[in-house]
């Protein structure tokens, strides 16, 4: 913050650490819950991971669909000029141009009615797996079963057939095809068994609250990641182009996942062409299929800066009471570098990765309210992220103080610096520690002492068990609705861990405002 926020804490030390007894419940291999404040997250962040996955890959079958809509509409006024030309010319036009059109109706109207089914039954599955619906899991396994046996099937069909057959270079190429729908069919088994398991999880409840959206149209929104919300309506053409763009691009690239194996004869060719046109065209098809995913995760970062408002724009056109988000100036926008996303999602989708901490602050935390903050002076440009204001150093104490006041919920990004002092000294002297959630950046979460110091300073007296275990790294903490400190922890730092704690904290905070 402003200079004059800067202050130097030396009456703040470890004699503020409150001495807690600790009991460890257990939750699954890897996972602990402690009693009164221990929440290790580990475990539940793979069942997380899976349910994160499936809705990818569901995504990405509304994604292919979009794109397969827009090149079925393109080719239609195609077809049709062809059709024209062909009369103009004194073509003689087989059937008559009156059942060729009626053709061409039947055959469109088939289309958009496959395309709204596949789209509904998708959001059905997507809002089943975010819900832990056990029957939507099984549903899921049973489809990707299904895909495996398609492909395995045609898969060894053709194998023997690449050495023996009369065309072994279309064979190789026929079992080539097949893998991707193989790894697919892996990825939907390993997403299926994710969303079976969140639906026996103790913590389904906590972590799918928020999920259960308003409609419809909301959960496409919020699937296809589309510029939307509250403030959809408010959204401009540019920002709808570039999103359009960028989930077209997402179907170009995904539809290469969706590709089936073919059982008809392909191209007579020697198996030398075969591997030839195979150990040529998968890298070329990979290249583009990742070159289409970075320019999707591109254009989705134009969508988001076009649309970026202000804190008063936002205020005004979303009447929720906002997220405050405070961090030091110095620390303004954290990498998450060190704490990344599993391979395993960022092979399917680069764009899945948030690149900085306040991004994902904003995507989950949107849900309890626009979230913003105050702007760093030296910004050329608002960063996407949170809504900023932009204020003298004379006039943000008050500001941020109504801010808070007002607030659903604080965020705070905790930082070895003095600039969030004034703003922590804040949130204990005006009694908003049980609406702030204290976040911990990947590389501040093995400085136990400077945590400890930090939380304390807003009023979160941590115990020392709740820091003690040096394989645990603490992500996050907040003052439970018992008057007792939470603290999130995890073995791995990930991204994921991040979006748990994020989403257990906001469970609580919609627990709590349902409650009032």
């Amino acid at each position: 913050m402003p200079s004059s926020a800067v202050r130097h804490r030396e009456d703040l030390n470890d004699g503020l650490i409150c001495q807690t007894d600790v009991v460890m419940l257990h939750d699954g291999p890897g996972s602990r819950v402690a009693n009164p404040g221990i929440t290790d997250v580990t475990a539940v962040v793979r069942v997380y991971g899976a349910v994160l996955l499936c809705r990818r890959l569901l995504r990405a079958l509304v994604a292919a669909a979009a794109s397969s809509a827009v090149v079925f509409v393109v080719l239609i006024p195609v077809v049709v000029a062809v059709a024209v030309g062909w009369l103009i010319a004194g073509r003689t036009w087989p059937g008559g141009p009156g059942e060729t059109a009626i053709g061409l109706i039947i055959i469109v109207s088939a289309f958009l009615l496959f395309l709204g089914a596949q789209v509904l039954t998708v959001m059905w599955l997507v809002r089943g797996a975010a819900r832990g619906s056990a029957p939507v899991g099984y549903a899921l396994l049973a489809l990707a079963v299904l895909g495996i046996g398609i492909s395995g099937a045609d898969l060894a069909d053709r194998i023997p057939r690449i050495q023996t057959g009369p065309n072994p270079g279309g064979e190789l190429l026929g079992a080539a095809v097949n893998l991707f729908p193989l790894y697919i069919a892996a990825a939907f088994i390993y997403a299926a068994i994710g969303v079976i398991r969140l639906a026996r999880h103790p913590l389904r409840e906590t972590l799918t609250v928020h999920e259960r959206q308003p409609g419809w149209r909301q959960a496409l929104v919020n699937l296809t990641g589309w510029p939307g919300g509250a403030l959809l309506e408010t959204r401009s053409a540019r920002v709808r182009a570039f999103a359009a763009l960028a989930l077209l691009c997402e179907g170009s690239a995904f539809s290469a996942y969706f590709v089936t194996g073919s059982t008809a004869d392909l191209p007579n060719a020697s198996l030398f062409a075969g591997v030839i046109v195979v150990a040529v065209g998968w890298p070329v098809s990979i290249a583009m299929m990742y070159g289409l995913l970075a320019l999707a995760d591109w254009l989705w970062d134009r969508s988001r800066r076009a649309g970026q408002m202000s804190l008063v724009q936002i205020t005004a056109a979303d009447r929720r009471a906002p997220v405050l988000f405070l961090r030091s100036f110095t620390d303004d926008q954290v990498s998450l570098t060190a704490a990344r996303v599993p391979l395993y999602l960022r092979i399917l989708d680069p764009g899945i990765v948030a690149h900085k901490f306040e991004e994902l602050i904003v995507s989950r935390c949107s849900q309890l309210g626009p979230v913003v903050a105050i702007g760093r002076p030296r910004d050329v440009q608002p960063p996407i992220g949170a809504a900023r204001e932009y204020l003298a150093d004379q006039v943000w104490q008050p500001y941020v103080v109504n801010l808070m006041d007002q607030a659903a919920a604080v965020v705070v990004s905790l930082s070895m610096t003095e600039g969030l002092a004034w703003e922590l000294d804040q949130i204990r002297l005006r009694g908003h520690l049980g609406k702030t959630l204290l976040v911990i950046p990947p590389d501040l979460t093995c400085q136990r002492t400077a945590v400890a110091t930090r939380a304390a300073q807003a009023g979160l007296k941590l115990a020392a068990d709740q820091l003690a275990d040096p394989a645990l790294h603490p992500i996050a903490g907040w003052l439970r609705s018992d008057g007792e400190p939470a603290v999130t922890v995890t073995r791995r730092l990930t991204e994921l861990a991040y979006d748990v704690a994020l989403r257990l904290f906001i469970a609580g905070r919609s627990r709590a405002e349902g409650n009032s």
